[in-house]
């Protein structure tokens, strides 16, 4: 990065390679003192002037984003899913064209990265529609939600590994051009964990968390311009490995300010999150392709049908053996198989046809669960009005798998 020697703003400057204890902790104290200095500056000339000299882009995404989370707000009360996902993947889909287009940045190794997480912002808002609507259709709520918020923990976890790619890579795809330079000295500064309190305007600057920086400040010539840069990627340490005197560098041809640092800083803490991210992602994903969430039921009132802990393994087909016990109603209720005729699907749940043309059922808030023509137990109580009609008399409480549970209990099809 371009380098002022007389102005280093917030970098310490000094031509010491290696600080003693001593220095070390007097760079603390100098910085706390610089930078409780700028907050109370920065308190006491807060005004209207300040507001007024925003950029209008920042505005304008400031809006973007409020409308965004009203409308995610909106759709979690209404409990629309498609209000929610199509919010989050027009707010991500404007971050990444933004990203995209943009790119820059202050280092000029970011210019890849930006770019590339452009392309990755976009497709996190486009793979989860494409698996709504495409390879899920049928399957189930629940596992939608586990899967989409699996590719979206995953494609996360893939940005962050480009951005370990990119740090590792940069001597290779950015910093091209090596050129001779001579280390003029040092410029530091020190990353505290901070605490504001507003209300007082004061600020507290743990020295628990000081974690000092270093990059060695070099002044070099390249195609008849001088320069005078640090690091892109400053070294988290308070020492320099680069002495004072004559040494070779590797810059950005396009972006000449820009010199290549071998050991960038905090990739151990891109590497951690992306492992975190992975873990979970493998984790949903698992959950939505094992058959647990189709041990979830739901009645009619929105109650569960099935309890977590009772149910045991059958022999040889390996079935559940559901009891009169687990099934938690209390009005007369019967069980019966029926068969799928047809299947309407919609946003909020699907509706059923059968075979058999005396039952009917409220439609199911799980989507996707079953298919036309797969035969199924029906949990239901019969309706005394509709029970002269001939028609749709039997009101289907909760519908169950016979390839998965094996009902042992002693109800059975009700008669006249």
């Amino acid at each position: 990065m371009k380098f002022d020697v007389d102005r280093p703003g917030k970098y310490m400057f000094s031509d010491r390679q290696i600080l003693s204890e001593t220095e070390k902790q007097e760079l603390r104290h100098e910085y706390r003192d610089y930078l409780l200095n700028k907050v109370k500056n920065s308190f006491s000339s807060a005004s209207l002037d300040k507001a007024k000299s925003l950029e209008t882009s920042t505005i304008v995404m400031g809006v973007i984003i409020a409308i965004g989370v009203l409308l995610v707000i909106i759709g979690a009360i209404t409990r629309n899913a498609l209000l929610c996902l199509g919010t989050f993947a027009v707010l991500f889909i404007i971050g990444g064209l933004m990203t995209l287009i943009k790119g820059g940045g202050e280092k000029h190794a970011d210019q890849l990265y930006n770019r590339l997480s452009g392309l990755i912002m976009i497709l996190v808002s486009v793979l989860p529609f494409l698996t709504w609507y495409i390879f899920m259709k049928n399957d189930s709520m629940m596992n939608k939600v586990f899967i989409i918020v699996g590719e979206i923990t995953g494609m996360l976890a893939i940005l962050l590994l480009v951005r370990i790619i990119c740090a590792l890579t940069g001597g290779i795809r950015v910093y091209t051009r090596a050129v001779q330079a001579t280390c003029i000295g040092y410029a530091r500064y020190v990353d505290y964990e901070r605490h504001e309190n507003n209300f007082h305007r004061q600020s507290n600057f743990y020295t628990s968390r000081a974690n000092p920086y270093v990059s060695p400040v070099f002044e070099y010539s390249f195609e008849g311009q001088d320069y005078v840069s640090t690091y892109d990627d400053f070294r988290a340490d308070a020492d320099s490995d680069v002495p004072l005197g004559p040494t070779l560098i590797k810059i950005s041809p396009k972006h000449p300010n820009g010199v290549y640092n071998s050991k960038p800083a905090n990739l151990g803490i891109y590497v951690f999150f992306a492992i975190i991210l992975l873990l979970v992602a493998g984790g949903m994903i698992y959950l939505a392709t094992s058959g647990i969430t189709s041990r979830f039921k739901k009645t009619a009132d929105g109650s569960y049908v099935l309890t977590e802990t009772t149910a045991s393994e059958s022999t040889a087909e390996s079935k559940k053996i559901l009891t009169d016990d687990m099934i938690k109603f209390n009005d007369t209720w019967y069980i019966e198989k029926v068969t799928i005729k047809s299947i309407e699907y919609y946003t909020d749940g699907d509706i059923y046809s059968f075979n058999e043309e005396e039952f009917r059922k409220a439609k199911d808030s799980e989507s996707g669960i079953y298919k036309e023509g797969q035969v199924l137990y029906a949990l239901y109580t019969i309706d005394e009005e509709s029970l002269d009609t001939g028609l749709t008399y039997k009101v289907v409480i909760n519908l169950i798998d016979p390839e998965e549970y094996d009902y042992q209990g002693s109800h059975g099809a009700w008669t006249k």
